[in-house]
């Protein structure tokens, strides 16, 4: 709710006007971080999914952002903004498990009733961030080959 939050506030501050399927993305990738968190035990790889996905949301609102603030290369601007957003999670993450001990890096599955570890926790990081890369570049590809000026 902190996340949705704080986006209505940028929203609201620098009069950009996000659109309903903005907020969508928003709750996705919010909620969905929690929920794929908890499934990620049960099926493998599906935070991969969850890392490539979110990042073509958050790469269609950031380019929606770059635009509605007239930056001069908007698509620039909007990928430099996602992968700055993958990294500082990917971040995020190590520092939670740092600190706290917490186990966000790395691939973990049940296996006859004990949790084994199928991808360290750096391995993990790094594909997490290659895996966000390419859902950027995905949007940049779609962004490239779509004619009209609509926002996905």
């Amino acid at each position: 709710f902190v996340l949705i939050f704080m986006f209505y506030i940028i929203d609201r501050v620098f009069l950009i006007n996000f659109t309903m399927t903005h907020y969508l993305y928003l709750v996705f990738v919010g909620f969905g971080g929690v929920l794929f968190g908890y499934l990620q035990s049960e099926v493998m790889y599906l935070d991969k999914f969850f890392h490539f996905f979110s990042a073509m949301m958050l790469t269609s609102v950031t380019y929606y952002f770059s635009k509605k603030m007239k930056f001069r290369n908007p698509l620039v601007v909007s990928i430099l903004l996602s992968l700055f957003v993958i990294f500082a999670y990917e971040f995020y993450e190590y520092v939670l498990d740092l600190f706290f001990l917490t186990s966000y890096r790395g691939s973990y599955n049940v296996v006859d009733g004990k949790i084994v570890e199928v991808l360290s926790g750096s391995v993990d990081t790094f594909l997490d961030m290659v895996i966000g890369g390419i859902g950027v570049l995905c949007y940049v590809i779609l962004r490239l080959l779509k004619k009209e000026s609509k926002i996905i």
